[in-house]
């Protein structure tokens, strides 16, 4: 007797699986009371996008080990512009996403036809960067820390 193949997902499902899960995520945060468990939740959810795109990056067959500075500067864009703009977080967290990605086409662009090992390299080197700068910004004073 032949094996029997893993039934494959259809489009329709798969629209029908990520509305489901868009609902669930927007619905679970105005069910939870304790602060802990609402942080808890977030960064739950932070780490599984991170793990997401590394997998899609890992499909492509690259190994990148600047991703988290992306992250970082999108956070520190949100961050800055929360705290000095006093803009609500719900409008700098995507503006901090903007900054990251146009970071990510400034940085990414001249890389672009880079390949394998020399790919990781220019990725630790952009993560490298992005720390340098940021600890260089918090040296000079420009985030004040009262």
């Amino acid at each position: 007797m032949p094996a029997r193949r893993p039934a494959r997902m259809t489009n329709t499902n798969r629209a029908i699986l990520c509305a489901c899960v868009v609902v669930v995520l927007a619905v679970v945060p105005l069910l939870i009371e304790s602060p802990y468990t609402f942080r808890l939740f977030i960064l739950t959810f932070v780490y599984v996008t991170a793990a997401a795109s590394l997998r899609t990056l890992a499909l492509s067959g690259q190994v990148s080990m600047g991703h988290a500075a992306f992250m970082s500067i999108g956070a520190y864009t949100s961050a800055l512009l929360a705290r000095h703009g006093d803009l609500s977080p719900w409008l700098t967290m995507p503006l901090g996403g903007l900054a990251a990605m146009i970071v990510a086409v400034l940085v990414g662009f001249p890389f672009a036809r880079v390949r394998t090992i020399y790919f990781s390299m220019v990725s630790l080197f952009s993560a490298s960067a992005c720390c340098r700068s940021i600890r260089s910004s918090a040296n000079t004073r420009v985030i004040s820390t009262d």
